[in-house]
């Protein structure tokens, strides 16, 4: 061994995270405000339409939410371009495009995907709802 050579310290081995430690490292992760707007929306959509449908506008207000469920949807879509930008990396973009407009086309898809999280956040709440009341009608209205 030469002379001139420093030694290096051993390298640690990083611990394997316990269960424990990865729900705790995946809880810090989670985006607890656009969940609490979720939730929120949820109760807010579902209050709503359960006291419209027992004033006896079940027609009218199942057409609203339809109509805009429908709209939000096909909105998301739209403006998300189809949502094909999604977990696409620079080698499946064309070669023909140079690295600059490849990396443009991957920042303006994430641009597009963060800016319309909150249509989703009227989407779930309506599909929610909508989810219910099939229940509702076709499962325990049949039993009473």
């Amino acid at each position: 061994m030469p002379k001139n050579k420093k030694k290096r310290a051993p390298r640690r081995r990083e611990k394997e995270a316990t269960p424990q430690q990865q729900l705790k490292r995946r809880l810090g992760e989670l985006n607890w405000r656009l969940l609490g707007m979720l939730a929120l929306n949820t109760v807010i959509l579902f209050a709503i339409y359960r006291v419209l449908v027992s004033l006896g506008y079940f027609i009218a207000v199942s057409t609203v939410y339809g109509l805009v469920l429908l709209v939000l949807i096909c909105a998301y879509i739209i403006y998300n371009r189809g949502l094909i930008p999604r977990n696409l990396t620079p080698e499946q973009l064309p070669e023909s495009w140079t690295d600059a407009q490849k990396q443009e086309f991957l920042a303006d898809a994430e641009r597009r995907n963060n800016r319309s999280k909150w249509m989703l956040t009227i989407i779930f709440p309506l599909c929610i709802t909508f989810c219910y009341e099939i229940i509702f009608l076709y499962i325990f209205d049949v039993w009473s």
